[in-house]
């Protein structure tokens, strides 16, 4: 089985274990650079990752959390597939985190920014094609008046990355030509990691990752574990389609969301995962257990 370099158990061990943090930074660098926004100096890895205590028996979010030395946090963010809801959940986890900075009582000047990247593997952006987008909360609509820079988030779409002749390449769309094309019969991967030690030890760590049992064991489970959640969710969705059909569309819908949720509850998934898929509360499905 080919390991993708974009999957998110790789991305998480790429930038996420301690040793890495020069990784995390040039790539946080540079995607902000990207956008012409402020370079960090350094950045410390929040939610390292732990080979032993991964739960490779149930899906899981897989995400890189890191900050800086001025207090901002980080959160990249991996996915391989996804619909338009996506937009809703990446602003849903940027207020998950921005929010648990402080508990109760305490001020709010304690909140720093978050910055929130994604890295997808299918077309969220409908409405350009370009591979970049960064959207932040800076103006109202009669004025130009910025009201604050806490909120930050990047999608960064692979699908929309093309280029497949390394020439003149930006340091980001470097980054997107490894994620795309590790592991593969590339001829130029040599020509993009040549003189940059940074891509140089990403690819040394591919290497290590493939070769590595317990790895790539990690990687096949989590691999199969989304191809069946995937192919319940079809037969779930097809089977409340036929039921509305039925009994009426509205109806149907809403006992297939029902139906999925007990499905994904079978499985052991968390169930803030199981709200974002089916757009049931958490009370509704507190229910079905």
């Amino acid at each position: 089985m080919i390991v993708h370099a974009y999957s998110d158990i790789f991305v998480k061990y790429l930038f996420g274990s301690a040793g890495h943090e020069d990784l995390l930074l040039r790539f946080i660098n540079d995607v902000l650079g990207h956008s012409g926004s402020t370079r960090i100096a350094s950045v410390d890895i929040l939610n390292p990752f732990n080979l032993q205590t991964f739960p490779k028996d149930k899906l899981t979010i897989l995400d890189v959390k890191g900050k800086d030395n001025k207090g901002k946090i980080y959160n990249i963010e991996i996915q391989s597939s996804g619909d338009e809801t996506y937009k809703h959940r990446a602003l849903y986890y940027w207020a998950k985190l921005y929010s648990s900075q402080i508990k109760e009582g305490e001020h709010y000047t304690k909140l720093h920014p978050v910055i929130s990247i994604n890295l997808l593997h299918f077309h969220l952006i409908k409405e350009h094609n370009d591979y970049y987008s960064c959207f932040r909360l800076t103006k109202n609509d009669d004025h130009d008046l910025v009201l604050t820079n806490h909120l930050s988030i990047y999608f960064i779409e692979l699908l929309n990355f093309t280029k497949k002749i390394p020439k003149n390449l930006n340091s980001l769309e470097k980054w997107l030509y490894f994620f795309k094309y590790e592991g593969k019969e590339d001829e130029f991967m040599k020509v993009i990691i040549k003189d940059d030690e940074i891509l140089e030890k990403a690819d040394r760590l591919y290497k290590r990752f493939t070769q590595d049992e317990q790895l790539k064991d990690i990687y096949e489970s989590i691999v199969e574990g989304e191809r069946k959640y995937l192919t319940d969710l079809e037969l779930a969705e097809r089977k409340g389609i036929e039921q509305g059909i039925e009994k009426g569309i509205e109806k149907g819908i809403e006992k297939g969301r029902h139906e999925i949720a007990q499905l994904m509850l079978k499985q052991g998934l968390e169930i803030d995962l199981i709200s974002k898929t089916t757009q049931l509360t958490v009370e509704e499905i507190e229910q079905l257990k």
